[in-house]
């Protein structure tokens, strides 16, 4: 994967789900966003807003497996040094 910190956080997002097969419903849920809210996001109409990474959201999104690191710094996680990564 290449580093993608042009593209906008929920595009980034969504790519890391579709690379582990997360469908976009079960990132809306759990998000607790609706599908309208959800789409108007994804569609580029707002901002996805980092008050939405509660301690819980993130808990579920590491054990999902979403690589944080990448969707919030568009930065691949595999090309940093090996201390980096362990973060």
């Amino acid at each position: 994967m290449k580093d993608d910190y042009h593209l906008p956080v929920i595009t980034r997002l969504e790519r890391e789900a579709r690379f582990l097969g997360i469908k976009k419903a079960k990132l809306a849920m759990v998000l607790g966003l609706n599908e309208r809210e959800y789409n108007y996001i994804s569609d580029g109409w707002e901002v996805l807003s980092i008050s939405l990474l509660t301690p819980y959201i993130y808990n579920l999104f590491t054990s999902m497996r979403i690589d944080l690191f990448y969707v919030l710094t568009g930065v691949c996680g595999e090309g940093l040094c090996t201390d980096c990564q362990m973060y």
